[in-house]
């Protein structure tokens, strides 16, 4: 084709006599070719050269410029595309030229940095379309405006006239809904081009502008199409990489095989079937889909979305063509409509091919909602049961968290709750690895207890399942926020191990860098006090370390030795009553402690910790208070004293009694059952008795073994005492005839000729029995035996003492044993069997833990207090 007189297009025939026919190489150089200089003639043949070949055509030939033969890649195809249709459809060759810049921005510009080059197979097919229908809109419009033909116009325009009459309608519909946008958004300037009839170019391109329902309904239908396209693609490449590797291995293993010449026959049976190594498309679908179901939990959400797409789109694009406005963005929506509300396609015009168009996508909208709603109903109740799991985050701070769960998590946070009663209630968080809904049961049951109901007093207790010993986890549970951490040791372990872990625990929480620089402090539940200097080494100054058995194997030996002490300290280590309270006065510096001792009109000074960390436990009456010290009290809170103006007055009325030292006697003190830590209960009673007194161990553990349990396997030096002499006495501690009267035996079990009964001990300590516990026995068990003991041994206690007093009235009464309990439920059955001494022992260490969470100081008070050396409790 080139430019005729006139300006016409004028078509070339071949062998048509022309002087010359200019072209541009590759580098713009204008070549000068003859049409005899075309062809060539070999051995009387002509034949033509391919660079100057003509394609006949019924109605006009498109001629591609001379270049080298190469693979055209998409975009090429595409240019050449809207070139053909701009120029040979719509006879404009301007707007050929516009549509080769933008596709030339498009190409060097956006897809570069998009890289969706696969925009452009969509292109192929949709910009063409989309380009003369919204020409075509103009034509429509402006042969209904004037209602005839222009002059000088193309047969293929005129057609479009005529044709155009007939959709009056829809072009009236978007030239009213599309005047009051285009004239707002549109510049002056295209609004201006537009209003000429002549100006089709730049009608066209302001088609954003004049029918935004139309482009934006294809912009997306793109973007779709082009997304589901890619993935499509990526998943063919992967498969088509796995059957290449899977190929490869099949022929690799064939040379081995033919290798090794000795394969048999089902070997190569299965080779010539194909059956090795071999999967089919559905094989590979499943798999896929598997892959993406387990690995995101949006794979489902993504596979509902893609299918809903897909059938919106066909469904669109089929009802485009059969609706009588073939509007794109009203076929979606109608679409849409059939898929979101069955009901529609009832209104369906007439035809048996929209019809059944409708009634298709109606029952795939129906498949698409019963996937939506059972998607929707197992994401809520995977959520349920995740949050039922307790895996979710708790965002607190100021708050208590408690790591791990044994039989004394329950007093703890009944301890802490009674604590936090003043300000209205706090928030404890524990984190175990056990069963959550288990916890809440055992907190529900405790709660519900009719004997001794757990009482949270405004405090919300919130468990998470999980490993303490994960930093996610501790961030989980928002321990960096934290006012204290308490660590529990586990029950089903052994001792050592159990205190390994504590000191992992220890290690964990300092390596948790949130944790590092606030003011919470740790407390750990140590079983060893041999294990206690592990804590000092990993980790100094920084967790404070509570030995369970050590303190209760103190607490027993004072309360047995002073009847009633019991009592006075579960009152003193609990947050029921009075207990130990840290603060610093200002107006009490430079007093004395003497002149201090009336200063608390509801508090009593015990002690002092000075600035510099020291604590002492009635200190003497001249100690001088100084800047920075604080004053240690016995109240019943923290904000029930205040110190008085110092006005009182100090009336004398009699003299004060003098204090009488009484001489210490030998003592005669039976320990029935067996502890762990014996041997440390027997060296702390050794620093209290006089010496010569006597121990009598009654257990069931054999004679000959105790030797090695008192050195703990090895791990401990052999126990020597300065005061006490042992007798061990072989017996179950339930059984009346091996309480009437106990024979001593040595060593090797042998009966070492002396014995004694019950009515001459000054002091009987009823232990939960170890050996019990290790066969497999609970606290409940373990507390029946302890009750069954008690009541054996106060009868017969009783009937000795009857038959002493018969002789000799003036008899002193028998002491009264001091029975170790574990579970607080028992406490309520202590009344029935007449028994006023004893001890709570996860009770109290219960309170010491909660009291130490709260103020780490008092840890220092309660060391000093349960040892020999310094102040004890009398």
């Amino acid at each position: 084709k080139r430019e005729g007189k006139g300006g016409e297009p004028q078509l070339v025939e071949e062998g048509s006599k022309t002087p010359k026919s200019k072209a541009r190489n590759k580098n713009g150089i204008n070549i000068s070719k003859s049409e005899d200089e075309n062809s060539s003639k070999t051995n009387g043949t002509p034949q033509a050269d391919p660079q100057s070949k003509v394609r006949h055509s019924d109605a006009q030939t498109l001629f591609l410029p001379p270049t080298t033969l190469s693979h055209l890649t998409t975009m090429d195809i595409v240019k050449l595309h809207l070139e053909h249709v701009a120029s040979n459809i719509m006879y404009t060759p301007s707007l050929a030229r516009c549509l080769l810049l933008f596709v030339h921005f498009v190409e060097d510009s956006i897809f570069p940095a998009m890289r969706l080059e696969s925009l452009a197979g969509f292109m192929v097919l949709l910009l063409p379309i989309t380009v003369a229908r919204f020409y075509k809109n103009y034509l429509v419009q402006m042969g209904n405006v004037m209602g005839q033909p222009r002059e000088n116009q193309s047969p293929q325009e005129e057609s479009l006239v005529i044709d155009g009459r007939g959709a009056g309608i829809l072009a009236d519909r978007w030239e009213r809904s599309s005047s009051s946008i285009f004239e707002a958004v549109a510049p002056p300037m295209l609004t201006n081009l537009t209003r000429v009839p002549n100006n089709a170019i730049y009608h066209i391109l302001a088609a954003p502008y004049l029918h935004p329902a139309e482009f934006s309904t294809l912009l997306l239908l793109l973007l779709g199409t082009n997304t589901i396209a890619r993935f499509l693609l990526s998943e063919y490449k992967l498969v088509k990489r796995k059957a290449e590797a899977m190929s490869k291995a099949i022929h690799a293993d064939r040379g081995n095989i033919n290798h090794r010449g000795n394969h048999n026959k089902t070997d190569v049976k299965r080779d010539e079937e194909g059956q090795l190594g071999v999967f089919t498309a559905y094989e590979m679908f499943e798999y896929r889909i598997d892959y993406y179901f387990s690995t995101s939990k949006w794979a489902k959400v993504a596979l509902l979305l893609g299918f809903t797409f897909v059938l919106i789109a066909v469904g669109a694009g089929l009802l485009a063509v059969s609706l009588e406005d073939h509007s794109i963005s009203n076929a979606v929506w109608i679409a849409w409509t059939y898929v979101a509300d069955p009901g529609t396609h009832a209104d369906a015009p007439a035809g048996f091919f929209i019809r059944l168009i409708s009634f298709s996508i109606t029952v795939g909208g129906m498949l698409i909602f019963a996937l939506m709603i059972g998607i929707i109903s197992e994401y809520i109740g995977d959520k349920v049961d995740e949050l039922k799991k307790g895996k979710s985050r708790i965002i607190e701070s100021d708050h208590t968290v408690i790591l791990g769960w044994n039989d004394k998590s329950l007093a703890i946070i009944q301890q802490i709750a009674l604590a936090n009663e003043s300000e209205g209630g706090g928030t404890i968080v524990v984190l175990a690895d056990e069963d959550k809904d288990e916890l809440e049961s055992k907190l529900a049951s405790a709660i519900q207890s009719i004997e001794n109901p757990l009482q949270l007093l405004g405090t919300e207790v919130i468990f998470r399942s999980g490993n303490p010993l994960m930093e996610c986890e501790l961030r989980r549970v928002s321990a960096n926020t934290a006012r204290s951490v308490v660590a529990l040791s586990l029950d089903d372990l052994d001792p050592d191990e159990a205190d390994s872990n504590m000191v992992r625990q220890v290690m964990a929480l300092k390596a948790f860098d949130e944790f590092g620089g606030n003011d919470c402090h740790v407390v750990v539940e140590v079983n060893d006090v041999d294990n206690q200097e592990l804590f000092a080494l990993v980790a100094p100054d920084f967790a404070e370390v509570v030995v369970t058995h050590d303190i209760i194997g103190r607490l027993m030996l004072q309360c047995a030795r002073c009847p009633g002490l019991a009592c006075v300290l579960e009152e003193m280590m609990g947050f029921e009553g009075s207990e130990f309270y840290f603060e610093e006065w200002p107006e009490l510096v430079c007093k004395s402690f003497y002149e201090i001792t009336c200063r608390f009109d509801d508090a009593v000074p015990i002690g002092i910790k000075t600035s510099t960390g020291e604590v002492f436990i009635n200190p003497e009456n001249d100690h001088i208070i100084k800047e920075g010290d604080k004053i240690l009290v016995l109240a019943e809170d923290n904000d029930s004293y205040e110190v008085n103006d110092g006005s009182y007055k100090i009336h004398r009325i009699n003299k004060v009694p003098e204090i009488f030292e009484t001489e210490q006697k030998v003592e005669k003190i039976m320990f029935c059952g067996w502890r762990r830590d014996m041997a440390d209960m027997i060296a702390q009673l050794d620093e209290y008795v006089q010496e010569g007194s006597e121990l009598w161990l009654f257990n069931s553990v054999p004679a000959p073994k105790r030797a090695e349990l008192l050195k703990d396997k090895g791990n401990k030096e052999e126990l020597i005492t300065n005061n006490l002499t042992i007798c061990n006495v072989v017996g179950n501690p339930i059984i009346r005839r091996d309480l009437n009267r106990m024979h001593a035996v040595d060593d090797s079990g042998k009966p070492n000729g002396r014995e004694i009964t019950l009515d001459q001990f000054d002091s009987i300590l009823i232990l939960a029995d170890a050996v019990a516990m290790e066969n497999g026995a609970n606290m409940m068990s373990c507390d029946s035996r302890s009750l069954s003991s008690l009541l054996i041994i106060q009868d017969i206690q009783k009937k000795l003492y009857d038959k002493r007093k018969s002789k000799d009235p003036n008899a002193p009464p028998p002491c009264a044993p001091i029975s170790e309990i574990l579970d607080t439920r028992t406490k309520s059955l202590l009344k029935v069997a007449n028994c006023h001494g004893y001890i709570m022992s996860n009770q109290i260490i219960s309170s010491v833990m909660a009291q130490v969470s709260e103020d780490k100081d008092i840890n220092i008070v309660l060391r000093e207090i349960l040892t020999a050396d310094g102040s004890e409790t009398y």
